[in-house]
Formats: structure tokens, C-alpha cells, sequence
């Protein structure tokens, strides 16, 4: 049985750089090899990467890798939606004069590769403590 923490980074690794994560494993990993990996990336939140890592599979062997495309989409999906939210929020803010300084995810989620790869469900936003009413 292979090393599911060493595989699993270097998917992810793979993964921020942008690299084929095929390469990892040349398809040679069992089905309880994957479901240990899948098992150990959902516990880290980091499904979604794993699935971005494997993009380039032949549709074949993606088959074998579904939970991860499927947490990739969905990573897709909330990222979208959650920016959107963000947006209203700010206008918002900005229409009622509430001073608001983005934090965490925001800040950060453009430093990555895809805005869908940082992940979050939250949107945190630092307002002055005499605005918390308003906000």
C-alpha cells in the first residue's frame, strides 16, 4: 500500500503548480488506495485540489476519480456564489457609508492559481466597532 500522505501532497502540489498530478502515480493506485486518499483530502478540506490535479486524466480512469471532479465543481460553485454575496455586501456597505476592510479568504483568494482552490463558507469583514449597529 503506498504513502496517502505523500501522495496526497504531491497532488496537491501538482496542483498549485499548475502540473499534471497524473504524474504522481502513473494510474497505478488500487480503489482502496484512492478512497484512502479521497478520505484523507476531505478530512484537510483539499478534495477539490486533488480534483484539479487530475484534470488532464483520460476520461476512462477519471471515472475511478469522480468524488474528486464532483468536490472540484462544488468548490467551483460556492467560491462563485460566496464572491457574489461579497460583492452585495460591499455595495451595500458602501451605500451606507460603513467603513469595511475585507479579511482572510478575500484577501488571500486571489494569490491562488483558481479563486476556487481557497476555499471558505464564510465572509469575514472587519467594521469599525461604532458602525457595528449600521453594519
Amino acid at each position: 500500500m503506498i504513502n496517502c500522505n505523500d501522495v496526497l501532497i504531491r497532488l496537491l502540489t501538482a496542483a498549485v503548480r499548475g502540473q499534471a498530478g497524473e504524474d504522481v502515480f502513473a494510474n497505478t493506485l488500487s480503489d482502496d488506495e484512492i478512497k484512502a486518499i479521497y478520505a484523507l483530502a476531505k478530512k484537510h478540506d483539499l478534495t477539490h485540489l486533488v480534483g484539479a490535479a487530475l484534470e488532464n486524466l483520460p476520461s476512462e480512469e477519471k471515472k475511478r476519480y469522480k468524488p474528486f471532479f464532483t468536490e472540484a465543481v462544488k468548490a467551483m460553485y460556492r467560491c462563485e456564489w460566496l464572491m457574489g454575496e461579497q460583492e452585495k455586501i460591499y455595495a451595500l456597505f458602501e451605500r451606507c457609508g460603513v467603513r469595511h476592510i475585507p479579511l482572510k479568504g478575500a484577501v488571500i483568494r486571489p494569490l491562488y492559481r483558481e479563486a476556487w482552490h481557497r476555499t471558505s463558507c464564510d465572509i469575514d469583514i472587519l467594521v469599525p466597532e461604532e458602525q457595528l449597529d449600521e453594519a
